[in-house]
């Protein structure tokens, strides 16, 4: 019985709880479902990819905005 991460809180938890003790997350279902992809700001990854967007986003803006002047 390994420890995963819960997708919802990232804690350890049983692979075989049926949920995470410390967030009620459904665990089972979602090993056997997948997270669908969904993105979680928690996760490194995703907030690394949610700074870059913002960054380039704001960059964008500020390009046209000199480019008007």
């Amino acid at each position: 019985m390994p420890l995963i991460k819960c997708p919802a809180c990232n804690k350890d938890v049983s692979s075989e709880a049926p949920a995470c003790p410390s967030c009620g997350q459904p665990i089972k279902s979602s090993i056997e479902k997948g997270t669908g992809g969904a993105i979680n700001p928690r996760d490194p990854i995703h907030f690394l990819g949610i700074v870059v967007v913002i960054i380039i986003i704001v960059a964008v803006v500020v390009y046209i905005a000199n480019a008007l002047n």
